[in-house]
């Protein structure tokens, strides 16, 4: 059996009658090479392309915002007045934010100064309890980020 170099085609044996059905001659059939079957040709839609590079569109957007607020240690509220000076211009008060988040930290440290053992995942009351209210950091979890502490 042969295979036609042109359509891949088999023979017993190829003829100048059927390579004359290609267009071309005796010689220059010769010359080429094996038969290569042609390249199947495959259409990507939009869709299928950015799922390939950004991976599936996310079913709900409440759990990444929960995760980046998480991951932040901010509110709904905070976030929402972030983005309303970003987007009016304004600057954001850095400054002002840190003072608000410590005194918040001191309230909470206060509430918990009588306990024997505290977890938190935030490092400002761990923080306060640290220095205002004679409490030792025993363990450090990360993922998510948890402060262990007891009383001395």
């Amino acid at each position: 059996m042969e295979q036609c170099k042109i359509c891949g085609k088999k023979f017993t044996k190829v003829t100048v009658t059927h390579i004359k059905t290609h267009d071309t001659d005796k010689e220059t059939y010769e010359k080429l090479g094996p038969y290569v079957p042609p390249v199947e040709k495959v259409t990507v839609t939009e869709k299928e392309k950015k799922e390939t590079i950004f991976g599936k569109p996310l079913e709900s957007i409440e759990e990444p915002l929960e995760k980046l607020l998480r991951e932040f240690g901010i509110s709904e509220k905070e976030l929402r007045a972030l983005i309303r000076s970003y987007k009016t211009g304004n600057p954001i008060d850095v400054v002002q934010n840190i003072e608000r988040k410590q005194k918040a930290g001191l309230k909470k440290a206060e509430a918990l100064k009588d306990k024997e053992e505290v977890t938190t995942s935030k490092l400002i009351i761990a923080d306060a309890l640290v220095h205002n209210h004679d409490f030792v950091v025993t363990k450090v979890t990360s993922k998510p980020k948890i402060w262990h502490l007891r009383k001395k």
